[in-house]
């Protein structure tokens, strides 16, 4: 008797929890989001021969990186399917070198800012429906890194008389997960939706295989990278 109380009182508990509401009434139409996290120019050198100027300069240690974008949904049924734009930015510092490879004792840095276009797809569905708070996604799309390398007097320094500053071309995959904050407090979630617009907050996580070498044109930098990133995201 005491087991089948149990077992009751345990499945009364899930009908609710699955039959609550896992969105407001408002429309969703669009995303936006703020990521962070460690990204690093593993194959920056692979275009010169015999030197390795990036690592010999800044070291080839990851640093911090961030990154906002906003997403329009284009199509709303078993998930969705959107077009995303987003931008990030990175910066690298360390000491210069003179041509015959000593350390100078002025500072350089190297900055970069990605620019993103991606079609993205989110399989929500078993949130919107099922309030399963977990939300698998992924995303293709286009790249354009401008770059520039600024020097301590505030001008741009190149390489052996290469420019010190420039655009990549290329392109991404990325997966990830979201997990759904709405369900820790319903009640509030519907509130900041009914005041403010948001249907739904997310956490999540996101790696991305980035190919930037201006389609492998062969005298480019190559940016490409392979990054993890940590963010929040809201759909209204």
């Amino acid at each position: 008797m005491r087991n089948s109380f149990l077992i009751g009182s345990l499945l009364v508990l899930l009908v609710m929890f699955v039959s609550a509401p896992a969105q407001a009434e408002t429309e969703r139409n669009w995303t936006a989001h703020a990521g962070f996290g460690f990204y690093s120019l593993d194959f920056m050198d692979d275009e010169f021969d015999n030197a390795k100027p990036y690592d010999s300069i800044f070291g080839g240690k990851k640093r911090f990186y961030f990154n906002l974008g906003a997403e329009r949904f284009l199509w709303q049924g078993i998930g969705t399917v959107g077009i995303e734009s987003a931008l990030g930015y990175f910066k690298a510092s360390g000491k210069g070198k003179f041509e015959d490879g000593t350390d100078s004792e002025d500072s350089t840095t190297f900055n970069m800012l990605p620019l993103k276009l991606s079609v993205v797809y989110r399989f929500d569905y078993l949130w919107q429906d099922f309030s399963i708070p977990f939300v698998p996604f992924a995303k293709l799309g286009l790249d354009y890194h401008i770059w520039w390398i600024k020097d301590d007097d505030g001008g741009t320094s190149g390489y052996e008389g290469s420019d010190g500053y420039g655009g990549t071309f290329g392109f991404h995959v990325s997966y990830g997960l979201q997990f759904c904050l709405d369900m820790l407090d319903k009640r509030l979630a519907n509130e900041f939706d009914r005041d403010v617009g948001v249907n739904n907050t997310y956490l999540y996580v996101e790696g991305t295989f980035s190919k930037i070498n201006d389609f492998w044109a062969g005298d480019s930098f190559d940016l490409s990278s392979h990054h993890l990133l940590a963010g929040i995201l809201f759909d209204f």
